[in-house]
């Protein structure tokens, strides 16, 4: 089981390209394709997708993925990993909204307590 995003943004990480095989010395942009799946028309699919501007006719394509995934169901998204934070109706500056994959403590130096 491997933590990978389970959207679009997790797309291109579906691609044979990005697999990490003796071939490529195990070394692949991003967080590459963990479960080493590799299907041409997944890839055909993907390039397509990647480079089709029109909204309609990308939608379609994507729609063509989703199909393959659940078709022959290469992964399968378990469940959200969650990060709850509590904070203290006293503290100030406390940013709810952090950028991925940075700490809740990333503005801490802004941080003041109410009296």
């Amino acid at each position: 089981m491997a933590q990978n995003p389970n959207d679009i943004s997790g797309l291109p990480n579906r691609h044979s390209s990005r697999t990490a095989l003796p071939q490529n010395n195990f070394r692949v942009p991003g967080a590459g394709n963990v479960g080493r799946y590799t299907n041409v028309e997944l890839d055909a699919l993907l390039d397509s997708f990647f480079v089709t501007i029109p909204k309609q006719e990308r939608l379609e394509v994507l729609g063509r993925i989703l199909h393959h995934l659940a078709d022959q169901l290469p992964l399968m998204g378990l469940y959200s990993n969650p990060f709850p934070e509590a904070v203290a109706d006293r503290m100030l500056n406390v940013a709810g909204q952090r950028a991925p994959g940075s700490f809740a403590t990333w503005n801490a130096h802004q941080w003041d307590v109410r009296s």
